[in-house]
C-alpha cells in the first residue's frame, strides 16, 4: 500500500495559530516565516511550485529545531515533521550540505568501530592539553564558527567501557529485553549505559545488547537525508531480530522518538513494512518501561535538590513526561523543583547547535537562567545531546552543575540501598 501525503495525514493545518506561542523560533525572532504556521506555508507552496526553495526559505526552513513543541499544541493533530523531513529531503537533493558533515553522517556515526577510533583520539587531545591550547588559540572559530561551538561542548571523554551480549536479571527474570547502545552514548555517557543496564537488571530484567546494531537514523532523518536514515532503520531492526524480546528499550529521546517512528519510515518497503512496524511497537523509553513493570525496589535517601528539565522528543516526539518524575519522586528526600519551561528546547536539537549556533546559544541562555533561578543542586534530562548543551551552557555562566540522566540518579540510590542492606547483614 502506498503511504499516504504528510501534507494530507489527520486534519489539515487550519493556520489557528497556537502553535506560535509554543515555537521556540518564534519566540526568539517574532517572524511569522520563522513559526510553524508560516513554514508550512513555505513547504506547502514549494510543493505545489508557487515558489522555489531558495536561499532564503531554506534559510527559515532550516532555522527550525524540529522540536515538535507545534505537534504537541496543534488541536488539528497535524504532523509537522513528517512535513519538515520531506522538505528537507527534498533540500538535500540541491544541497547535500558541509563535505565534514557530510562525511561524519556517511563514514562515522553508521560505524561504531569508527566511532571508538575517534574517541581514543580525542581522550589523547584532551590528556595531552591540546583541547585547551587549541580553545585558547581561537583556530576552529577561525576555521568554523559551527566547528569551535561544537568543540566546546565536548565533554571530557570518560573511560570505554566495553558492553556484553547479555546481561542476566538479578533475582528472578520476569523480562528479557533489548538494549539500544547507540552511535555517541558508548562514548560520551558510558556510565549512563552502565546505569541503565543495572537498574533493568534489578527490576528483573535479562538485559540482550546485540553486537552489529549501530547508529538509529535520527540524526539523518532531521537532516533530510532519509535514504540513509532508513538504511540504518533496516540494519537496526535487522540486529534485534530473532532475540525473544519483550521489549526494546532506549535511554536517548530523539533516538527513541525515531525507532517508534521506523513503521511509518518504511511504509513504502514491501519486504520490511511490517518487520519495522513489529519493531517500533516494541520500543520503549527507559523511563517508560520502567514505570510500565512498577519494579519493587529498595531505594536509599538522596538528600539533592533536582531540576529536571524534559528532552522535546521525549515529550513532544513520545508524549512522556511523567513518567521521569515519577521514577524521580520515588527517591526518598529528593527535591524535584518546578523548573520554569521545563517543555521548551535548551537549543542542542540534533545537530542544530552546529548549525544555527546563534538561535541555539540564545535558547541555551534563556534555559540556564531558568535552571539557575531554581538554586538547584543536579540538572536531570533524558537525551545525550541535552545533556551536554546545558552542561556547557551552564559552564559558560561560571557554575557547573552535575548534568545527569534521571537513571543515574535512580542507579546511585539503588546502589546506596544495596551498601546499607550489605552492612546490616
Amino acid at each position: 500500500m502506498a503511504s499516504k501525503d504528510p501534507f494530507s495525514l489527520n486534519l489539515d493545518c487550519i493556520h489557528c495559530g497556537l502553535c506560535l506561542s509554543h515555537c521556540p523560533t518564534y519566540q526568539l525572532l517574532g517572524s511569522e516565516t520563522d513559526s510553524p504556521r508560516g513554514r508550512i506555508y513555505l513547504m506547502k507552496a514549494a510543493r505545489q511550485g508557487r515558489i522555489e526553495l531558495d536561499d532564503k526559505a531554506v534559510s527559515h526552513l532550516d532555522g527550525c529545531l524540529a522540536c515538535r513543541a507545534c505537534e504537541s499544541a496543534c488541536p488539528s493533530g497535524v504532523r509537522y515533521e513528517w512535513m519538515l523531513a520531506q522538505t528537507r529531503s527534498r533540500i538535500r537533493q540541491q544541497d547535500p550540505g558541509h563535505w565534514l558533515l557530510r562525511a561524519a553522517m556517511r563514514q562515522l556515526l553508521p560505524f561504531p568501530r569508527r566511532v571508538r577510533a575517534l574517541a581514543r583520539l580525542t581522550r589523547i587531545y584532551q590528556r595531552l592539553g591540546l583541547q585547551s591550547l587549541l580553545r585558547r588559540s581561537g583556530l576552529l572559530g577561525a576555521l568554523s564558527r559551527g566547528l569551535a561551538e561544537a568543540e566546546g561542548k565536548l565533554p571530557a571523554l570518560p573511560r570505554p567501557r566495553r558492553l556484553r551480549q547479555l546481561y542476566p536479571a538479578y533475582g528472578e527474570r520476569k523480562f528479557r529485553v533489548g538494549f539500544l547502545t547507540g552511535c555517541v552514548m558508548p562514548v560520551l555517557f558510558p556510565q549512563t549505559h552502565a546505569a541503565s543496564i543495572e537498574v533493568l537488571r534489578r527490576s528483573g530484567c535479562e538485559v540482550a545488547v546485540p553486537a552489529r546494531q549501530s547508529c538509529c537514523g535520527a540524526l539523518h532523518w532531521h537532516d533530510g537525508r532519509s535514504n540513509q536514515a532508513k538504511q540504518l532503520a533496516r540494519q537496526l531492526c535487522r540486529s534485534f531480530e530473532g532475540q525473544g524480546l519483550d521489549a526494546v528499550v532506549v535511554n536517548s529521546a530523539g533516538c527513541g522518538a525515531a525507532m517508534k517512528d521506523y513503521g511509518h519510515w518504511l511504509q513504502d518497503d514491501p519486504d520490511q513494512r511490517h518487520q519495522a512496524q513489529a519493531f517500533s511497537r516494541k520500543v520503549e523509553d527507559l523511563c517508560e518501561f520502567l514505570v510500565r513493570i512498577n519494579p519493587p525496589w529498595q531505594l536509599a535517601p538522596l538528600q539533592i535538590r533536582l531540576a529536571y528539565d524534559d528532552a522535546c522528543h521525549l515529550l513532544h516526539g513520545q508524549n512522556i513526561s511523567s513518567q521521569p518524575r515519577r521514577l524521580l519522586k520515588r527517591i526518598p528526600g529528593l527535591e524535584l523543583l518546578n523548573l520554569p519551561n521545563s517543555d521548551r528546547c535548551c537549543g542542542a536539537a540534533g545537530i542544530y547547535n552546529l548549525l544555527q549556533p546563534a538561535l541555539s546559544n540564545q535558547l541555551t541562555d534563556w534555559k540556564c537562567k531558568e535552571i539557575l533561578s531554581c538554586s538547584p543542586e543536579r540538572v536531570a534530562t533524558a537525551n545525550p545531546g541535552c545533556m551536554m548543551q546545558i552542561r556547557a551552557g551552564l559552564r559558560s555562566t561560571g557554575i557547573s552543575l552535575p548534568v545527569q540522566h534521571p537513571v543515574e540518579i535512580l542507579h546511585e540510590s539503588l546502589e546506596r540501598a544495596s551498601a546499607a542492606d550489605l552492612k546490616t547483614k
